[in-house]
């Protein structure tokens, strides 16, 4: 019997070759190593994460990327999907052939579907993950409402919203 990583990675794999969407990173390929470590391939995307991104224009130039992002986590929540660990270094900005910028949302090894119960081991970035799955309560496509917000709050301050600097005093303040 695989091994829970292995199983989890299958599960990303199975998620990302089953949507298709423009701003979704594409699954191309599964399979082993030699030394049986399992992987996966996806699409090339040649870009920079939103974060860095962000911090070379003016907010108003950053307008059109949250516009993408809104659009792509609707696409996400319509098909009852939950990303899980919404931060910047999992929104990639890459230039299309005409220069301009597009988004791809990339690492959904956290997505979830439907309302999540009986959650105990939180999954995600402390930062930006939402104070119902600190707490261990039920949580639903909301959750990812509350990591955008931080995505904003960081862009337009520089900085997240609770910055203690130990793990458990941010939790608390989340």
């Amino acid at each position: 019997h695989e091994s829970n990583e292995v199983d989890s990675f299958k599960k990303e794999f199975q998620l990302l070759s089953q949507i298709k969407y423009p701003q979704i990173v594409q699954a191309l390929d599964f399979g082993y190593t030699n030394e049986g470590y399992a992987f996966f391939a996806c699409e090339l995307i040649d870009g920079k994460d939103f974060k860095s991104f962000a911090q070379t224009l003016k907010i108003d130039s950053v307008i059109p990327m949250f516009t993408q992002l809104l659009e792509t986590l609707d696409f996400l929540h319509l098909i009852k999907i939950t990303h899980g660990d919404l931060k910047p270094a999992n929104i990639l900005i890459q230039k299309d052939d005409s220069g301009n910028a597009t988004l791809k949302l990339i690492d959904l090894g956290f997505a979830t579907a439907g309302k999540q119960h009986n959650f105990t081991n939180w999954k995600g970035t402390l930062g930006y993950i939402a104070p119902e799955i600190l707490c261990g309560e039920e949580y639903d496509h909301r959750a990812d409402l509350y990591s955008l917000g931080v995505i904003l709050y960081e862009i337009v301050t520089g900085g997240l919203p609770f910055g203690e600097s130990d793990p458990l005093s941010q939790a608390k303040s989340q």
